[in-house]
């Protein structure tokens, strides 16, 4: 009788050398750091924890993934969920299963129970849980179930989680929820070479030669360094190189140098303002963006974005938008999947939830920088300062997002992190999606047609931002 072996991962660990650059900095070493040759240079960098043994996020992804234990909604308005036990030998009264409802991302309802399933079955439990009955059309309510060790093991405490998952549930709103709008006029002043809208609390440039939004100030506080602009490409990663999308999709890397405004319009309402940008890549087929802003009284911005691609176009790696802050906006929260780094084919182990962390915290040490920190999924984010000055992003309904102290192209220069510039900016990428980061293998294969932003089709998202202050 034949045994299933199931998959096996190549490496565990990335196969990499402390040693130390010229100045005393340590650093990860890999093939050609020490004057060998030939070699395979950070080839061997594919493990599952790093080489100085701390976790990768691709940990979390393989734990996920692996997890012997499946869920599947049958009727989550009463409750039911099936379970079905993939142990070989193990029965789940062994575990607890406990769940978890939360509204935006704040716990209002906990449960546990013991569930008796021998392995290789399946069966439907029913959780002791009601739905709410005043729901804003705004709330959200996420359940999260999951099943955890009861006691201690000698691989871990009690408490460790075996195995999760996550459903929205079908919760029917029957109130409005009422937003209170602050009374205002808008200013527009049209200036020799900018256009500028302001409120009572905050100011909008626009740069009329380029089209691009150059300036958010609010109050004092200047929170656009750098113009928000359509942005195509990511630090390539290993397998991006793997399989030659740096060289297949280059026209993309490129493209916004050679953007070129085809018309920028503007109308003026007691309440709004509404803005229309136009923008033609000609080296790129002639590939068109159009950006529609709506500005508010209240100083939101509500941005539209589509692409229309030209004909006869390879893959795109990114679609979205990108601008820089100042590094004093170094707090990052988001509404979304998290805590750690997640993709669109790589996100089955991050979990929506309310996060927060730095800036800086963000940025994942891969032994060559690459791709990194980005997040799905993301409902809201606030990038702020010290003093909660920033800016506030919502989706619409989610986006995803991407906040490092680095460039696509500080990335992609650096050949190990330690090399990576000491940089006085804040990158924020708010984008449609990234393609997917693949791994079948990373010497040819592409990523999955599912997980590809193919080029012969147009794409539209939406989201707003705002100033926020305390």
């Amino acid at each position: 009788m034949g045994v299933s072996k199931g998959g096996f991962i190549w490496d565990w660990k990335d196969q990499s050398l402390w040693t130390k650059a010229e100045d005393g900095t340590p650093y990860l070493a890999y093939g050609g750091d020490f004057g060998e040759s030939p070699h395979d240079g950070n080839f061997s960098g594919d493990g599952v924890i790093f080489g100085d043994g701390t976790i990768s996020p691709k940990l979390y992804e393989v734990k996920r993934c692996y997890q012997n234990i499946d869920f599947r909604a049958v009727d989550l308005a009463t409750g039911q969920i099936e379970l079905t036990n993939k142990f070989l030998f193990t029965n789940l009264v062994g575990y607890q299963l406990d769940w978890l409802i939360e509204k935006n991302g704040e716990m209002v309802e906990v449960g546990l129970t013991n569930i008796e399933l021998a392995p290789g079955e399946k069966k439907t439990v029913t959780l002791d849980y009601g739905l709410p009955t005043d729901s804003n059309l705004t709330d959200e309510y996420v359940l999260t179930v999951r099943f955890i060790e009861k006691n201690e093991q000698q691989w871990c405490q009690p408490g460790h989680e075996i195995a999760f998952d996550q459903f929205i549930l079908p919760v029917e709103s029957v109130r409005l929820n009422h937003v209170i709008e602050h009374d205002g006029n808008l200013i527009v002043e049209e200036l020799s070479e900018q256009l500028v809208v302001s409120g009572e609390q905050f100011k909008i440039r626009f740069d009329l030669e380029s089209g691009l939004l150059v300036s958010y100030q609010i109050g004092e506080v200047e929170l656009i360094r750098e113009a928000l602009r359509p942005n195509f490409w990511r630090a390539m990663t290993d397998n991006d190189r793997g399989n030659h999308l740096d060289e297949r999709s280059r026209i993309w890397k490129d493209a916004d140098q050679n953007r070129r405004l085809l018309g920028f319009t503007y109308k003026q309402s007691e309440q709004t303002v509404q803005l229309s940008t136009v923008f033609v890549y000609d080296e790129i087929n002639h590939t068109r963006v159009q950006l529609d802003y709506e500005i508010t009284s209240t100083g939101e911005v509500n941005v539209d974005y589509r692409l229309i691609p030209g004909e006869d176009l390879p893959e795109i790696p990114e679609i979205g938008l990108m601008f820089k802050m100042d590094q004093q906006f170094e707090q990052l929260s988001w509404y979304g999947k998290g805590p750690h780094e997640s993709y669109w084919d790589k996100q089955k182990s991050a979990r929506i939830g309310r996060y927060k962390g730095l800036v800086s915290e963000q940025y994942v040490p891969y032994l060559k920088p690459q791709e990194c920190g980005n997040k799905v999924g993301v409902r809201s984010a606030q990038v702020t300062n010290e003093a909660e000055v920033g800016l506030s992003i919502k989706g619409s309904p989610t986006f995803e997002l991407n906040v490092l102290p680095y460039t696509v192209a500080e990335l992609e220069l650096a050949s190990h992190s330690y090399k990576l510039p000491k940089t006085d900016h804040t990158v924020v990428r708010i984008n449609l999606a990234q393609m997917g980061v693949g791994g079948d293998d990373s010497w040819g294969q592409r990523t999955h047609s599912d997980f590809t932003l193919f080029a012969n089709q147009n794409y539209h998202f939406s989201f707003s931002f705002t100033g926020v202050k305390k």
